[in-house]
C-alpha cells in the first residue's frame, strides 16, 4: 500500500513538474537552429528553422498588439528536423508575431509593403554584429542588404537579425538553412523599390522595365565615380536613354564603388560612392535608405548626414501632411524643404503656424541647428501670437536662448548623443561606454557652460544600471560644482535610489537621511523611500534569523546526545517530501499568474516541501531531546508536552525555511504578507 502511494506521488510530481515546464518554457526550446524570415511579400511569409527531433513543423501567429485567438500554419511534408512553413493570408505593411508551441519567447516580422506605402532598409558591409540588433531596433528596417558576401560565413554576423527581417547579400537572398542559388545580377524588389545589382551590363535593359516601381536604383561594381569616366560610360548612355524614353519611372541614382559617401550628379543621375567592389569583414558600415513614392534618402548613420537620392518634381504644390510624412520617414532635411516651400505657396493657410513649428521642431529636435530652429520659433511667434503652439515655441526659445554659449557646440554634440548614437548602442555594453566617455569629453572640454549640470546628471542616470559607484561619484560631482542648478536636490535623492536599487540599504538609508535635511520641503516622499530601504534591512535581519534558528533546531537535532539520526526516518522524510511537493505545487498552479516564472513556482514549492518534510525528523529528535520521556515512565502529560514542542519546532523550521525561500528567489513576495 505505502508503496503503491510512493509511485503514485511520484508520477503526480513528475507530471505537474512536466506541464509547468512545457506550459512555462521558452519558445522553440527544441530549436537547433533558426528561425530565419526567410522570404516575405505583401500577403505571406516563409519561416524556416532546424530541430533537433523529427517533428511537423506548425507556428502560430497574429496580428502584433491584436488580442483574440491565434493562429496556425503547418507544413505539409513527412515529419523531420528541417522545417519550412508558408503563412498565407496576411496584410501588407501589417507587423506579426510569431511562435512555437506554447512557449511565451516571439518573434516578429514584417509584411512587404505596397507600392504606395514608405518604407526603410539597411545597407551594411562588413562585420556589424556588434551593433547590428542596436540598428534593428532603432532605425526599423523592412530587411538587410548586406555587401559582404554572407555564403559559408563563420559566424554570420546578421545572425541576429534573421528571425525578423530577410537578408539580401551580393548575389541574392541568404539563408544559413537554406541553399539559395547566387546570380550576379538580380533584382530586389520591394513596395515600390526596384533594386538592380548589376553583374552584367549586357542584362540591363529588360530589368529597368518595372510598372510596379516608383523607384528604381542600380548596384554597381565595374563603374568608376569619377565624373568623366562615367560621362562617358556606356551604362550611363543606356541610362539616360532609359531616363529620356520613360521619364515617369526613371532610374534615379547609382551606388558604385567609391569613398563612402561621396556624390557625383551627372545629367540628373546621382552616383553615390560605397564600398561595393570588394567590402570586407574588417571594414564595416551601415546606411539607412528611406523610400516613398515622392522620395528616397541615403542616411549615413555614423556619419550623421543624409544624401537625397530622389526628390519630388520642382513646382508641386504640397499638403501639410506630404511635408509631415517626409519626417516620418526619416527624411528631414527634404521636410523642411516641403515645409518651406508649403509656407510660400499656400500664403494664408490655416496650417501656416502649424508648417513654421514643424520647421523649427526639425531644426531643433533631429538636425541640432538651434540657431536656425530658434529663428523658425521666433518667426512664429511674432507672427502668429495667438496660435496654441506659441507657448510651447516660447518654452523652447527659453531652453535655446539659455544654452546658445559657445555657440551652440555642447547642446549640439550632447543632443545628438543622447538622441541617437547612445539609442543605437542599447545593447552594446563596450559602445555605451565610449558614448559616456564622449559626453565626459564635452564636459571637461565646456566644464563652466550653462549645459554642464544637466550633462553630468544625464551620466551620473546612465551609470546607474553600470557602475552604482560611478553613478554617485557623478551626483556628487553634481552637488559639488553645481550648487546651483535645478539638478541638485534631484540628484541628493538619486544617490539614495542608486544605493537601493543595488542592494546597499544601510547606504541608501544615510544618503536619504542625508538628503532629508538638505531638501526638508519633500520630506514626504524622501520618508516614504527611506521605508523602502528600513524595509528591506528588516528583511535582511530577518533572514539571518532564519538561517539561525534552523542552525539552532538542525544541530542540537543531530549534534546532541544520542548523535546522529536513524535512517528510517530520513527515508519517511523522503517519501513524505513527494506528495507535500505535489500538494504545494498543485496550489502554485492554481494561482500560477501571481508568479513571474515557472523557475520561481518550481523553487519555492520545492524548498518549502523540503523545509516541511526534512525538517520533520530534526524537530521529532530535538523535541525528544529536550522533553525525555521513558516509555514505561511517560504519563499523557509529558507526552503532550512533547508532541507541542515537536510541533512548535517543527512550525518554526517550516516558518523559518518559507521565509528564506521566498526571500532569496523573490523578496518582492514578501509584500504580500506585510513583511
Amino acid at each position: 500500500m505505502r508503496k503503491g502511494l510512493i509511485i503514485a506521488g511520484v508520477v503526480c510530481l513528475a507530471a505537474l513538474i512536466v506541464l509547468i515546464v512545457v506550459r512555462r518554457q521558452p519558445a522553440g526550446g527544441d530549436l537547433a537552429a533558426g528561425p530565419e524570415l526567410a522570404t516575405v511579400a505583401p500577403t505571406e511569409a516563409t519561416i524556416v528553422w532546424r530541430a533537433r527531433k523529427s517533428s511537423q513543423g506548425r507556428i502560430n501567429y497574429q496580428r502584433s498588439g491584436v488580442e483574440g485567438e491565434p493562429q496556425s500554419a503547418q507544413e505539409m511534408r513527412p515529419p523531420s528536423k528541417r522545417h519550412e512553413v508558408v503563412i498565407e493570408g496576411l496584410e501588407p505593411a501589417t507587423r506579426y508575431d510569431y511562435w512555437f508551441g506554447e512557449g511565451s519567447h516571439r518573434y516578429h516580422f514584417e509584411t512587404e509593403s505596397l507600392p504606395t506605402t514608405p518604407f526603410s532598409f539597411l545597407l551594411v558591409w562588413g562585420d556589424v554584429s556588434a551593433k547590428l540588433e542596436g540598428l534593428v531596433q532603432s532605425e526599423t528596417p523592412a530587411f538587410v542588404l548586406s555587401l559582404t558576401p554572407l555564403v559559408a560565413k563563420e559566424p554570420d554576423p546578421l545572425r541576429s537579425a534573421r528571425p525578423f527581417l530577410p537578408v539580401f547579400g551580393p548575389g541574392g537572398a541568404t539563408s544559413t538553412l537554406l541553399e539559395q542559388p547566387e546570380t550576379p545580377t538580380w533584382t530586389l524588389d520591394w513596395g515600390g523599390l526596384r533594386l538592380i545589382m548589376l553583374g552584367e551590363e549586357s542584362k540591363l535593359e529588360p530589368l529597368l522595365d518595372a510598372p510596379a516601381a516608383h523607384t528604381l536604383g542600380l548596384v554597381v561594381r565595374a563603374q568608376s565615380l569619377d565624373q568623366a569616366t562615367i560621362a562617358s560610360s556606356s551604362l550611363h548612355a543606356k541610362l539616360v536613354a532609359h531616363n529620356q524614353q520613360v521619364p515617369a519611372r526613371p532610374v534615379a541614382f547609382v551606388l558604385v564603388p567609391g569613398q563612402a559617401g561621396t556624390e557625383v550628379e551627372v545629367d540628373a543621375l546621382r552616383y553615390l560612392g560605397l564600398p561595393v567592389d570588394e567590402p570586407t569583414q574588417a571594414s564595416h558600415g551601415a546606411l539607412r535608405f528611406d523610400v516613398g513614392p515622392e522620395a528616397t534618402v541615403a542616411h549615413f548613420l555614423e556619419q550623421k548626414r543624409e544624401v537625397a537620392l530622389r526628390e519630388p518634381k520642382i513646382g508641386k504644390r504640397r499638403t501639410c501632411t506630404e511635408c509631415r510624412q517626409l519626417a516620418d520617414r526619416g527624411a528631414y532635411e527634404e521636410s523642411v524643404k516641403a515645409y518651406q516651400q508649403f509656407i510660400a505657396d499656400h500664403a494664408g493657410h490655416y496650417q501656416i503656424d502649424d508648417a513654421h513649428y514643424a520647421i523649427a521642431e526639425l531644426l531643433d529636435e533631429r538636425l541640432f541647428r538651434f540657431g536656425e530652429a530658434l529663428t523658425w520659433y521666433q518667426k512664429l511667434s511674432d507672427q502668429y501670437p495667438s496660435s496654441t503652439l506659441v507657448p510651447l515655441a516660447r518654452q523652447r526659445i527659453k531652453f535655446l536662448q539659455a544654452h546658445s554659449d559657445h555657440d551652440y557646440q555642447p547642446l549640439a554634440r550632447f543632443e545628438r548623443i543622447r538622441k541617437v548614437d547612445y539609442a543605437r548602442q542599447k545593447n552594446d555594453v563596450a559602445g555605451q561606454e565610449k558614448v559616456l566617455n564622449q559626453v565626459r569629453g564635452i564636459i571637461t572640454e565646456f566644464p563652466s557652460c550653462s549645459l554642464a549640470p544637466q550633462m553630468v546628471y544625464w551620466l551620473a542616470n546612465q551609470y546607474r544600471s553600470m557602475d552604482p559607484d560611478r553613478a554617485v561619484a557623478s551626483y556628487r560631482e553634481l552637488i559639488q560644482n553645481h550648487p546651483e542648478s535645478l539638478y541638485v536636490d534631484d540628484g541628493r535623492i538619486e544617490i539614495g535610489e542608486t544605493y537601493y536599487f543595488a542592494g546597499r540599504y544601510a547606504d541608501a538609508i544615510a544618503a536619504f537621511t542625508e538628503a532629508r535635511a538638505k531638501i526638508p520641503g519633500r520630506a514626504g516622499a524622501i520618508d516614504a523611500m527611506m521605508g523602502r530601504a528600513h524595509r528591506n534591512v528588516a528583511r535582511g535581519r530577518l533572514a539571518w534569523g532564519g538561517w539561525l534558528l534552523i542552525l539552532l533546531i538542525t544541530i542540537p537535532g543531530v549534534a546532541w546526545p544520542p548523535v546522529g539520526l536513524p535512517r528510517r526516518e530520513l527515508r519517511q522524510a523522503a517519501i513524505a517530501f513527494v506528495p507535500l511537493c505535489a500538494v504545494i505545487l498543485i496550489g502554485g498552479w492554481l494561482i500560477h499568474e501571481q508568479f513571474t516564472s515557472a523557475r520561481e513556482l518550481l523553487g519555492l514549492s520545492f524548498a518549502i516541501a523540503a523545509a516541511g518534510a526534512f525538517g520533520f525528523p530534526f524537530t521529532v529528535r530535538l523535541s525528544q531531546k529536550v522533553v525525555p520521556c521513558q516509555a514505561e515512565q511517560a504519563g499523557k502529560g509529558r507526552q503532550v508536552l512533547r508532541g507541542a514542542v515537536g510541533m512548535l519546532l517543527g512550525l518554526l523550521l517550516l516558518g523559518a525555511g518559507a521565509y528564506l525561500a521566498v526571500f532569496h528567489i523573490n523578496a518582492h513576495y514578501l509584500t504580500s504578507f506585510g513583511i
